[in-house]
């Protein structure tokens, strides 16, 4: 393998430094300048496609959930683990009936089965403003995330919370027993 001369090594340091990186943050690519550079063969990983970087908020631990709303519990949900979220893993689905409302208990009884997305995704791509897929926008009303039901917690009441889209986005709770529009539901392919 060649070696690099100070010239070359002048250069790089100077383009990290053009590329935003402080002077600890490439020092730290190179700790001791002895034999410990593992972050630096992670980076070359990088630069020759063998692997990729993920932002850390990408990351989805479906087993969290990080908001809670008050009175309000955890009654079932079905994610856990952690994933990457990718905006092209996901589609929108559609239930087939021939009426065009539903109540809440019946709408999920149908989507049973289904890879429905919970509620900890809901909250990560808005926490985090992660990339939602393009159609979503075009929803008219809520998309709810049927993976995750609430309990009142003084009325027993079911719930399922929702991403609206109107003028900002706004998480919602909606009970069960109410009439549900039967529109799209976000679910994993």
């Amino acid at each position: 393998m060649e070696t690099m001369s100070d010239s070359d090594r002048e250069k790089g340091a100077y383009a990290c430094e053009c590329a935003g990186f402080t002077k600890d943050e490439y020092l730290s690519l190179c700790p001791d300048w002895g034999n410990n550079h593992e972050k630096l063969r992670q980076f070359l990983a990088v630069v020759r496609n063998e692997a990729q970087i993920i932002r850390n908020d990408e990351i989805i631990d479906r087993s969290n959930i990080s908001f809670i709303p008050k009175n309000w519990k955890i009654k079932t949900h079905n994610g856990c683990g952690k994933i990457i979220w990718d905006s092209n893993d996901v589609r929108l689905f559609k239930p087939e009936v021939e009426i065009s409302t539903l109540e809440g208990v019946e709408l999920y009884k149908l989507l049973s089965g289904r890879a429905v997305l919970d509620v900890t995704i809901l909250l990560a791509l808005v926490q985090n403003d992660l990339p939602m897929p393009l159609d979503w926008k075009n929803v008219n009303g809520t998309l709810y995330f049927w993976g995750t039901l609430f309990e009142h917690s003084t009325t027993g009441q079911l719930g399922v919370m929702g991403l609206k889209f109107a003028y900002e986005l706004e998480i919602v709770i909606t009970p069960l027993d109410t009439e549900f529009k039967v529109s799209p539901v976000p679910i994993f392919k």
